[in-house]
Parts: structure tokens; sequence; C-alpha cells
């Protein structure tokens, strides 16, 4: 009730503030009375349930609050629109129960007797309440957050390869919860080369970035004297140098080398025959030990995915298994899903045995995917098992792997 003296908002028949008598109009009769019902007619007073900002009905405050509602209600619907994950959906109702949280507790609503701390109908109180109810909201949807609950599924988006100097990473996404992740590389040791060799230094420059060692060479005097039997007294010193080696690092390609040409150990070999080596990052590449040829699709009347293709093996040795992983993509570039499994990916696990350099005939009507929206399609992951139990699988780094 709003005092009409000094415009106090209290409860009872006295104002707190100023002590005026609460007296009510009956909307019927005309009659002035305390409590809930005119004691003329017996007609109950019914209070209206005011929104935050329309309790003590001065204009400013309707304004603001106004206001506050519009921003709420636009932000809102600009939230619902934009929601294309869960993780979305989670951020999304967390901002709008958060911006709905003063109008659910400030407003006049009965329930707010009920609730500690906000049934005081004091600021201070209240502001304490209001501080509670946020600390819960941020708690629960943490909890909540679904990347605390997701089976990641990581698409590589950037690959910085390591240098001498700096760093490498690789960043990936997974777009079921919309998390990010980044896997640092360590640095690579420098790849040094003799620049200039003189009795006194050698001088050796990593051809990477360019950075330079100094190794002084230490020369050794002996002192050489006349033969003791000789009957002459005087002796001679003579200046013998003598050479010490001083060997650079071995590399993939070549041992440790000393610059007079003695050489020691063996070079250290390339970390990969199909890749990128981590120690020269020098590129290799090689045949894929199968090609997928034909590799097609139709879309039934139900949007069922019917795949087509051969397999070819271009290996010496017999192939048990090959697994096959792809996504698929609509007709503007986007990825899309399973619409009844929502699975991102379409999988094919081929049973061989397959000889060596042999074919397999055509697979026909493979339906493993249902989306009517399938334009193109690009190949993830194969795997090959050989009936020997060693397995192999092809990298972007392998060719003729599409016929």
């Amino acid at each position: 009730m709003i005092c009409k003296k000094c415009g106090t908002e209290f409860e009872g028949n006295f104002c707190s503030k100023c002590g005026e008598k609460a007296t009510t109009k009956c909307k019927k009769c005309g009659a002035e009375y305390i409590g809930d019902f005119c004691t003329n007619c017996g007609t109950k007073n019914i209070q209206p349930k005011k929104l935050l900002g329309f309790r003590s009905n001065k204009a400013w405050k309707k304004v603001l609050s106004i206001i506050y509602l519009v921003f709420t209600g636009l932000a809102i619907l600009g939230s619902v629109t934009s929601i294309a994950s869960m993780s979305d959906f989670v951020t999304t109702l967390s901002m709008i129960i958060s911006m709905l949280v003063p109008y659910i507790f400030l407003s006049n609503f009965k329930f707010r007797k009920k609730i500690p701390l906000f049934n005081k109908y004091n600021a201070g109180m209240s502001a304490l309440g209001l501080f509670c109810v946020y600390i819960a909201i941020a708690i629960i949807f943490s909890i909540l957050n679904p990347a605390n609950f997701c089976e990641h599924k990581w698409v590589e988006k950037e690959n910085v390869k390591p240098t001498c100097t700096e760093q490498g990473h690789i960043k990936s996404h997974c777009d079921l919860c919309d998390t990010d992740n980044t896997e640092y590389i360590d640095k690579l040791e420098h790849t040094f080369e003799i620049v200039e060799d003189t009795a006194e230094k050698t001088v050796k420059k990593c051809s990477v970035c360019g950075e330079t060692t100094t190794d002084k060479k230490q020369v050794e005097k002996e002192n050489s004297t006349t033969d003791k039997n000789s009957n002459e007294n005087t002796t001679t010193e003579s200046k013998v140098e003598k050479h010490k080696h001083k060997y650079s690092k071995s590399t993939c390609d070549k041992p440790e080398t000393c610059s007079c040409g003695e050489v020691k150990g063996e070079p250290l070999g390339h970390t990969t025959d199909c890749g990128i080596c981590s120690r020269c990052d020098k590129e290799f590449r090689k045949q894929s030990p199968v090609t997928i040829l034909d590799w097609c699709h139709n879309i039934d009347y139900v949007g069922g995915v019917e795949w087509n293709f051969r397999i070819r093996n271009n290996t010496d040795k017999q192939i048990k298994y090959v697994t096959l992983k792809w996504s698929c993509y609509n007709a503007v570039g986007d990825q899309v899903y399973d619409s009844i499994g929502w699975d991102p990916y379409v999988s094919v696990k081929f049973t061989g045995p397959l000889n060596a350099h042999a074919t397999t005939d055509t697979k026909r009507n493979m339906t493993k995917f249902y989306n009517n929206t399938v334009s193109t399609y690009k190949m993830n992951k194969i795997v090959v098992e050989y009936m020997d139990g060693t397995t192999e699988e092809v990298t972007q780094y392998h060719d003729n792997i599409i016929g």
C-alpha cells in the first residue's frame, strides 16, 4: 500500500514512516475504511499486482521501466534468432533469466512475501537478495555448460608449424558444443651450417632463422729440442700446431662433421616418410595405400543418401579392412548432419580380403545418411588394416587418394 501523505510503500493499517492511517475508498459504495473489506458494504479491497517501476505511480520510474522492458525484449528476440548450437541455447537462456530477475523478485506479487530477503520490502535486503540470485544463476549455468558433457568431435581450423624461434600450435573447434581447443608444439632445434672456417674460429649460421654462433679454436704449442746426445749446447724451439676436432651437430641428412672433413656417427634421419619432418620441416609424400574410385551419391524419396564407390589396393599386401569416414555439405558449403542420428559424419567399414593391386566391385545403395540437402562431401579419414596385422592411416600427404 502507498501512503497518501508521504508516498512510502508499507503494509498494515499505518504508514511505517509518518504514521498516517491507511484508509481505502470503496469502489462500490464510496465509503472509506481500514483493512481488506469495506465496513459499509463488505466489498473486498483487491490490490493490483504492480510491476517494478509502476508501484509508486511516478512517471520517471514508469519511463525507465518501459525502456528496460523494450530493451530486454529486443535482446531476447535477437538472441533467440541467432541460436546455432546447444551452447548458444544455454547462454541465451541464462541471459533471459538474468534480465528478468528484477521484475520477478521486485514486483508486487504474492509469492514475494514468502521469499527471504525480498519479503522485507527494504532496499538493502532486496539488493542482497538480487546478489544471491545472480550468484545462484552463475553456478547453475556453469554446471549446465554443454562443454562439460560433450563428446567433442574436433575439426582442425588452424595449423601453425613450429620453427627454431617460435612455438607451433593446432587450433580445433567442436561444432557440437561450440568450444575451441589449442595444442602447442615445442620449438625446433637450430639447423646450423658452417659459413666461415679459419685457423682461429668457425662461424655457423642457422639456415632457418639466421642466428649465428662462433666457435674459437685452441692452438697448442709444442716445444722440441735437439738430440740430447749431440755435443751442441744450443736448443731450438719449434712450434707445432695440433688440430682439435670441432664437430657440427648432426642433421637429418648429415652426420657430425668437422671443418677438416672428419665425420662422426650417422645422420639422424627424418622423423617421417610421409608428412612433415619435425626436425628439418621437410615435406615427404607417397602413394596412398588405397584409392577410392567412382565415388558418388543418390538421394531416395525419403531423404536417404545412397553411396556408390569402388576401392583399389595400391600395395603389395593383402587388405583385411578399410574404414572410411567423410563429412557432407549443402549447396552453399555448410556442413550438414544426419537428420535421424544427428551424426556429422558418414562411417563405412569395408571387409576384405582385398588382394594386392586388386579393385573391388562397385559398392551400391549403401544408405548411411539421411539428409536431402547433401550436395558435396569431403573425406576425413581412411584407415587400412592389412592381413599381417599392421595398419596404415591415409593423411593429407598421400597422393592419389580419390580417383
